[in-house]
């Protein structure tokens, strides 16, 4: 592994309420840099150090009190050690996922997350020969073209630390700065914030960016940040593009191939029509400024109209002006989904010392909604705040229509 003298060390200044360090190099390292870029700043004391190809020490071995059955926890150290798989009978260092020191949900604490185990981008002879076995023959070709496909081990990677250790951080920390996540997407125009609010798949992500296509300032995709004074604040992370996007925006095909040769991109264009959310599964997530390369991120902007959008069996598409309270309730129950009770952020390890304890977390967990819910409520407390329900198939004209009669003042 390498020296610790020969590690890069980058810093993130998310908003003055949050600063992370960075310590690694290598394609996983460049990768949540990538992410987090909004947020470069020069190096200051951070909340939360994320250390990379490292275990916290030469000799340092698993330990501590088995929690569920991936995780163990020893008081002494405050540290979790999370396996990639289950736990009993034993497990080897060389099995850890990674290990957290320290207790991601105490206010001023500082913690540490070691990552071990890095992986490496495939070569492409390693892309053609899986694809081959896949009996993907243009997909293989195309890992030999030069295509990004063999980043994609490393990208996933990138993500879970993400996913699994800086957003649940985020999740209990910024509260205590009077902030919160907020599972939406947002644009901004003229200094003020729309944002759209919703599970999985509705359609936020799409809207946010066909609005940009009308010159509008991107706050973010998938999560933002609200202040407690109605301030949207950007968390513009990368982009994960899937079939609906191309469907409405089918101009983002020409960036994904930009710079390829005229083989690879035309191999990746004929995937990308036949079977367009495989294909950008297999693809890195993007940056905003290579979608849209002419797009503005603000530093903030005043919430002015919030929307929740719902899709399911309804007759048709309708509108209604709901009281911000009922809102509030909704995007606190949208993030304790996403940071608590979806198994896909892998995060359950946050209560792996109140279980060793005996403490009952689902009561802290309850007092953690209730403080956020609060943040919430007092965010879209000035703002007009709106739901949307769709049918599930209802075109994205139909959506456009009930936003711009949202969107009118008054």
């Amino acid at each position: 592994m390498d020296k610790r003298e020969d590690m890069k060390e980058r810093s993130y200044d998310v908003h003055g309420a949050v600063q992370i360090k960075l310590v690694g190099k290598g394609p996983v390292s460049d990768a949540i840099d990538e992410t987090l870029a909004f947020f470069r700043s020069p190096m200051k004391s951070p909340d939360l150090t994320i250390v990379l190809g490292k275990y916290p020490d030469q000799g340092w071995e698993p330990s501590g009190t088995l929690v569920g059955d991936r995780f163990l926890y020893d008081p002494g150290s405050r540290t979790t050690t999370i396996f990639r798989d289950r736990a009993i009978s034993g497990k080897k260092r060389s099995e850890v996922e990674y290990v957290i020191v320290g207790d991601l949900r105490t206010p001023g604490e500082q913690v540490t997350a070691y990552v071990p185990g890095l992986r490496k981008p495939t070569t492409p002879r390693e892309s053609f020969v899986g694809e081959l076995r896949r009996h993907h023959g243009r997909r293989a070709l195309l890992a030999l073209s030069g295509n990004p496909y063999g980043m994609q081990r490393v990208a996933r990677q990138a993500e879970i630390v993400t996913e699994s250790i800086i957003e649940p951080f985020l999740f209990y920390r910024l509260p205590a700065k009077g902030l919160s996540l907020v599972h939406a997407a947002s644009v901004c125009s003229q200094g003020s914030a729309t944002m759209f609010a919703g599970s999985a798949n509705v359609g936020k992500s799409t809207l946010a960016l066909r609005l940009l296509k009308e010159k509008m300032a991107f706050l973010g995709d998938s999560l933002v940040i609200l202040s407690e004074g109605g301030e949207v604040l950007p968390y513009p992370g990368l982009v994960k593009l899937h079939g609906g996007h191309l469907a409405t925006l089918p101009e983002l095909a020409d960036r994904l191939t930009a710079g390829m040769g005229r083989v690879g991109a035309n191999l990746l264009r004929s995937d990308l029509s036949a079977s367009p959310d495989e294909t950008l599964r297999f693809l890195p997530q993007h940056r905003m400024v290579d979608l849209f390369p002419e797009v503005a991120i603000p530093r903030g902007c005043r919430l002015g109209f919030a929307v929740l959008i719902k899709r399911g069996s309804f007759a048709q598409s309708t509108i209604e002006e709901v009281d911000p309270g009922s809102l509030a309730d909704a995007l606190a129950v949208e993030l304790y989904w996403g940071f608590e009770g979806a198994a896909w952020r892998s995060d359950e390890f946050v209560y792996s010392s109140s279980a060793a304890a005996g403490r009952d977390f689902v009561q802290e967990s309850a007092t953690s909604h209730t403080g956020i819910r609060e943040i919430l409520l007092k965010g879209v407390s000035q703002a007009r705040c709106f739901r949307v329900n769709l049918p599930l198939d209802a075109p994205l004209q139909q959506v456009e229509e009930l936003l711009s009669r949202v969107r009118k003042p008054g």
